[in-house]
């Protein structure tokens, strides 16, 4: 019987095509087999995409996934454990795209402030409107390590930036590291049901710009700006 326990975590970096594939180092060559299992792997995660925008995961059965993925049943328990567990490399594909249409921005480029202001916000409406990821962050009973890797390394990023360019001044970088991502994910799960959900994402990313260092002015403003229309 499928269940909702906590798995261990399966880590995505590139994406050919729709979905993520396994990590491997840059420029290492594949042998025959190891090309063949993230074949597999990235079909069943599409598969599970495929079915998933038609109807809720709860709905669908690992037959189903399996079938559409056009894998023996077997074959999916090399890969997931349950059909839950597919859930953590497609909700990390989701905010590298997001992040990534976000970081092609030439203000965002530039300024780590900018970044960090127009990153939160973006991606925060963009979880908050998503129902399969407000079902992993709300209820799909994952480690809270699975949420914080999948947010955690774009603000991580960010914050270094904001760091070596001087931009950012905190006591304690990694300190500040940690209490920003728990911040987010904290703040997340409590603005999904509030009747206007994008003001409180805007003070939000308005209280981390003042953590790092960003005047209240400044900080208010950046945070308040219109979002480029043309982002996705």
């Amino acid at each position: 019987m499928e269940t909702d326990a906590a798995v261990d975590r399966h880590h995505s970096h590139e994406e050919p095509g729709n979905v993520p594939s396994v990590g491997v180092a840059e420029g290492k060559k594949l042998s025959r087999s190891e090309r063949k299992r993230r074949e597999t792997r990235e079909k069943i995660i599409s598969a599970a995409d495929e079915l998933m925008r038609s109807k809720p995961l709860d709905e669908i059965t690992i037959a189903e996934i399996t079938e559409v993925a056009d894998v023996g049943h077997g074959t999916f328990y090399l890969h997931f454990k349950t059909k839950h567990e597919v859930v953590v490399p497609l909700f990390q594909l989701k905010t590298r795209s997001w992040d990534e249409s976000i970081h092609a921005l030439a203000d965002v480029q530039t300024d780590p402030a900018a970044a960090v202001a127009r990153s939160t916000r973006y991606i925060a409406r963009k979880l908050v409107a998503d129902p399969l990821c407000r079902w992993f962050l709300q209820d799909s009973g994952f480690p809270a390590d699975d949420v914080r890797e999948a947010l955690g390394q774009f603000v991580a990023r960010d914050i270094e930036a904001g760091l070596e360019a001087g931009r950012f001044s905190v006591p304690d970088t990694e300190l500040t590291l940690w209490y920003m991502i728990g911040g987010v994910v904290t703040a997340l799960l409590s603005i999904f049901d509030e009747e206007d959900p994008e003001a409180h994402i805007d003070c939000m990313a308005e209280l981390m710009l003042r953590v790092l260092g960003i005047s209240d002015d400044e900080a208010r403003e950046l945070a308040h700006k219109p979002l480029p229309k043309s982002l996705p």
